[in-house]
């Protein structure tokens, strides 16, 4: 019941009152768009450098097209999560699942992340704003149409991502 509180309270969804009682209708996500989905396109996906120092791009040729919004973003994770160098800090830690995504039609984009993506201990606040920024390009470049990002793991708000940024309200795009 929490879990539908908050997303009522983000007007992710409405309830129709009538005589007998209805489910949350959740707003339909926004499709990725067609050229995203097709096989052999490269993807950029941005990590934090392992010296802190800023971020870098990375491209994977995707393998197999992606049917809906949450496996898009399921995918993104996973390439978050391993990087490829060892030049580069993972965004994620390896096991982190994506559960749910919901959008709304104001633009918001909400990911319900697992239990796994707790905060990490030794992450100063510099790398925890670098994966931040690494995530939110990703998605900004790779998920076109949405203005903000609210994070919630299983099912709840945070005070904050890994310990220092506050992350109750949803993230701006347009600052990344």
């Amino acid at each position: 019941m929490v879990f539908l509180g908050l997303l009522a309270g983000y007007g992710l969804f409405s309830l129709k009152t009538t005589s007998q009682p209805q489910e949350p209708i959740f707003a339909p996500a926004s499709p990725v768009p067609e050229d995203s989905l097709e096989e052999g396109v490269l993807v950029p996906v941005y990590y934090p450098r392992k010296d802190l120092s800023g971020l870098e791009k990375r491209e994977f040729r995707l393998s197999k097209g992606k049917e809906s919004l949450a496996g898009w973003i399921r995918f993104l994770v996973k390439h978050l999560a391993t990087p490829s160098s060892s030049e580069l800090l993972a965004v994620f830690p390896e096991k982190t699942e994506l559960l749910h995504v919901f959008a709304n039609d104001q633009g918001g984009l909400f990911l319900d992340f697992s239990s796994s993506l707790t905060p990490r201990e030794g992450v100063g606040v510099q790398l925890e704003s670098l994966a931040l920024k690494a995530f939110f390009r990703t998605l900004n470049v790779n998920v076109p149409g949405y203005q903000s990002v609210a994070l919630l793991v299983e099912g709840r708000e945070r005070e904050t991502f890994w310990g220092h940024i506050y992350a109750r309200k949803a993230f701006p795009l347009e600052r990344f």
